[in-house]
Order: structure tokens, then sequence, then C-alpha cells
């Protein structure tokens, strides 16, 4: 049975426990990194370059929260990386990781912008890209865990570490123990 409690005008619903709700914001370029900052508990980037983030996005955000006179949000940054292992390639798993952002002419002008030498119509040459520039980490767990706490340098307040093209090309089991391998070697880095 479905229960519907209609309210008259005037009248307000019972308070009900609850998480907190936060408003997010995916930014990748200063207009939006902005806006973020007006209005978002907290902005969301993905495939953006550390130096990109605290040299664009960041001070957009400041910018924003400035002129609504309110604290600039976290920003959550999403990083694709895998370690290295034998039978991997560095491109491929780019590739498989972000092919449909890197077709994206909004991506490609953002990762243009942070200096990347990319075109949407190419996300092969996008992949190498991203791999040369350090935005897909790859690596050992430690060289990967030195390229996250750049994005801590850089001012970001949460990195989530995405693993998609691993999961993609090798598996669930092959994901989970770069994660594992990776996320150690972040912990013992910060001891």
């Amino acid at each position: 049975m479905l229960a519907h409690r209609v309210t008259r005008p005037g009248q307000t619903t019972p308070a009900l426990p609850h998480p907190g709700v936060e408003t997010g914001l995916g930014v990748l370029r200063p207009t939006l990194a902005r806006a973020a900052g007006q209005v978002a508990d907290a902005a969301i980037s993905w495939m953006t370059p550390h130096g990109y983030v605290q040299d664009t996005l960041l001070p957009a955000m400041a910018e924003g929260a400035a002129e609504a006179g309110r604290p600039v949000p976290r920003l959550v940054t999403v990083v694709h990386a895998a370690v290295n292992r034998p039978h991997r390639s560095p491109y491929r798993l780019a590739y498989t990781a972000a092919r449909a952002h890197l077709a994206g002419p909004h991506y490609s002008d953002m990762l243009r912008r942070a200096g990347l030498r990319v075109h949407h119509s190419h996300p092969t040459i996008g992949a190498r890209a991203l791999v040369d520039a350090g935005v897909f980490l790859y690596g050992t767990a430690q060289e990967i865990a030195a390229g996250l706490a750049e994005y801590d340098r850089a001012g970001v307040d949460e990195v989530v570490v995405n693993v998609a093209g691993v999961y993609s090309d090798h598996g669930r089991e092959d994901a989970v123990r770069d994660l594992q391998d990776i996320l150690t070697a972040y912990r013992e880095a910060e001891n």
C-alpha cells in the first residue's frame, strides 16, 4: 500500500531524521567553478591536472564564494590510475577508462586549457597525453601515491581514485588489488 500525505497551504510536514544533504556541482572550466563557489557545498572535477586545479579552478571557486559571501566549497577530484604490472599498457588503460570523456569537446577544451595537446576527434592521442602528462597516474603504487599527493598540495580536499581502465581490461580482482596497493602506499607516505 502506498501512503500519501497531503498538506494544506501553511501546513508543514513533520521533521524526519535524515542524513545531511549537500549540493555538488561538476566543474571543468572556470565558469562552472565560479558558479560552484556561489552555490555548492562541493565541486567535483574529473581528469583535471593538479596544476589546473590549483591555478584555474580553485581561484574561480574562491571568486564565486567571495561574491556570494559564503565559504569556498570542498573540491573533490576523480583521478584515473593503474599500477604498472606485466601485460599492461598505460595508454590502452587510459583510453579504456577515459575514451568517452576524451571524445567530449568540453573535456578536450579543459585539457587544452591545462596545457595538454588533445582534440576530441582523436581520443587515442588524448589518452597518450593523459599518461604522458601524469593526469592518468601509472607506475608503482608509491609513484601513484606521490602523484595523488600533488592533488593534496594543489588544494584538493578529496581524491577519488578511479581504476576503471584496469577493471574493464583486467577484471575486478586486478582493480581491487590496484586500489589496495595504491591506498596502502598513500597511507605509508603520509606517515
